[in-house]
Protein backbone atom coordinates (compact mmCIF):
# COMPACT_ATOMS: atom_id res chain seq x y z
CA UNK A 1 0.00 0.00 0.00
CA UNK A 2 1.56 3.17 -0.98
CA UNK A 3 1.53 6.32 1.77
CA UNK A 4 -0.88 8.94 1.47
CA UNK A 5 0.06 11.64 3.45
CA UNK A 6 -0.52 15.44 3.24
CA UNK A 7 1.95 17.78 3.51
CA UNK A 8 0.85 21.60 3.39
CA UNK A 9 2.48 25.11 3.72
CA UNK A 10 2.05 27.55 5.96
CA UNK A 11 -1.20 28.88 3.97
CA UNK A 12 -2.55 25.65 3.71
CA UNK A 13 -1.37 24.98 -0.02
CA UNK A 14 -0.11 22.57 -1.62
CA UNK A 15 3.40 23.32 -2.82
CA UNK A 16 5.10 21.75 -5.81
CA UNK A 17 8.00 20.52 -3.36
CA UNK A 18 4.94 18.72 -1.26
CA UNK A 19 4.10 17.07 -4.57
CA UNK A 20 6.95 16.01 -5.37
CA UNK A 21 7.48 14.22 -2.10
CA UNK A 22 3.80 12.53 -2.61
CA UNK A 23 4.22 11.06 -5.93
CA UNK A 24 7.92 10.31 -5.35
CA UNK A 25 6.88 6.49 -4.11
CA UNK A 26 4.62 6.10 -6.95
CA UNK A 27 7.19 7.16 -9.53
CA UNK A 28 10.26 4.36 -7.49
CA UNK A 29 7.04 2.08 -8.00
CA UNK A 30 6.60 2.04 -11.53
CA UNK A 31 10.32 2.31 -12.64
CA UNK A 32 8.85 6.18 -13.77
CA UNK A 33 11.78 8.06 -15.61
CA UNK A 34 10.88 11.60 -15.07
CA UNK A 35 7.81 13.30 -13.74
CA UNK A 36 7.15 17.33 -14.41
CA UNK A 37 3.77 19.20 -13.14
CA UNK A 38 2.03 21.73 -15.94
CA UNK A 39 -0.98 24.01 -16.33
CA UNK A 40 -1.85 26.52 -13.01
CA UNK A 41 0.32 24.68 -10.62
CA UNK A 42 3.50 24.89 -12.37
CA UNK A 43 2.48 28.43 -13.37
CA UNK A 44 1.65 29.25 -9.58
CA UNK A 45 -1.84 30.71 -10.46
CA UNK A 46 -4.01 27.92 -9.24
CA UNK A 47 -6.74 28.13 -6.99
CA UNK A 48 -6.59 25.47 -4.19
CA UNK A 49 -9.25 23.26 -5.40
CA UNK A 50 -6.79 22.92 -9.07
CA UNK A 51 -5.73 19.90 -10.47
CA UNK A 52 -2.56 18.44 -10.93
CA UNK A 53 -1.69 18.06 -14.33
CA UNK A 54 1.63 15.41 -14.48
CA UNK A 55 3.98 14.56 -17.82
CA UNK A 56 5.48 11.31 -16.92
CA UNK A 57 7.87 9.72 -18.78
CA UNK A 58 8.36 5.89 -19.10
CA UNK A 59 10.74 3.52 -20.56
CA UNK A 60 9.47 1.69 -23.67
CA UNK A 61 8.94 -1.39 -22.07
CA UNK A 62 6.26 0.22 -19.14
CA UNK A 63 4.56 1.75 -21.43
CA UNK A 64 0.96 -0.61 -21.36
CA UNK A 65 -2.82 -0.25 -20.40
CA UNK A 66 -2.31 -1.59 -17.29
CA UNK A 67 0.36 -0.13 -16.41
CA UNK A 68 -0.43 3.99 -17.40
CA UNK A 69 -4.13 2.86 -15.40
CA UNK A 70 -2.07 1.57 -12.39
CA UNK A 71 -0.04 5.12 -12.17
CA UNK A 72 -2.96 7.04 -12.60
CA UNK A 73 -4.79 5.18 -9.85
CA UNK A 74 -1.43 5.67 -7.43
CA UNK A 75 -1.09 9.06 -7.96
CA UNK A 76 -4.55 10.44 -7.56
CA UNK A 77 -4.39 8.14 -4.18
CA UNK A 78 -1.23 9.37 -3.18
CA UNK A 79 -1.97 12.94 -3.60
CA UNK A 80 -5.49 13.09 -1.45
CA UNK A 81 -8.30 15.61 -2.44
CA UNK A 82 -7.42 16.85 -5.25
CA UNK A 83 -8.00 15.58 -8.93
CA UNK A 84 -4.47 13.84 -10.82
CA UNK A 85 -4.90 14.58 -14.74
CA UNK A 86 -1.92 12.35 -16.03
CA UNK A 87 -0.37 12.22 -19.52
CA UNK A 88 2.46 10.00 -20.90
CA UNK A 89 5.31 11.47 -22.74
CA UNK A 90 4.84 9.29 -25.98
CA UNK A 91 1.08 10.00 -25.85
CA UNK A 92 1.94 13.72 -26.43
CA UNK A 93 3.94 12.92 -29.34
CA UNK A 94 1.40 10.95 -30.64
CA UNK A 95 -1.86 13.83 -30.33
CA UNK A 96 0.63 16.16 -32.83
CA UNK A 97 -0.36 13.39 -35.66
CA UNK A 98 -3.56 14.98 -36.25
CA UNK A 99 -1.70 18.40 -36.48
CA UNK A 100 -4.69 20.50 -35.30
CA UNK A 101 -3.85 24.05 -34.14
CA UNK A 102 -5.05 22.89 -30.07
CA UNK A 103 -2.96 20.08 -30.35
CA UNK A 104 0.10 21.69 -31.54
CA UNK A 105 -0.35 24.49 -29.16
CA UNK A 106 -1.36 22.25 -26.04
CA UNK A 107 2.10 20.43 -26.66
CA UNK A 108 3.75 24.19 -26.82
CA UNK A 109 2.82 24.73 -23.13
CA UNK A 110 3.05 21.48 -21.43
CA UNK A 111 6.81 22.28 -22.98
CA UNK A 112 6.58 25.70 -21.75
CA UNK A 113 5.30 25.52 -18.39
CA UNK A 114 6.71 22.03 -17.23
CA UNK A 115 8.56 22.03 -13.98
CA UNK A 116 10.63 18.79 -13.25
CA UNK A 117 9.09 17.14 -10.24
CA UNK A 118 11.34 13.51 -10.07
CA UNK A 119 14.18 12.27 -11.91
CA UNK A 120 15.48 8.83 -12.07
CA UNK A 121 19.08 8.41 -10.96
Amino acid sequence: MLPSITLESEQGQLTKEHIAALIQPVAKKYGIKAVWIFGSRARGDHRPDSDVDLLIRLDGETVNGFAIGGIYNDLNKAIPNIDVDMIEESALEDRLKNLSRSHVNFKKNVLRERVLLYAEN
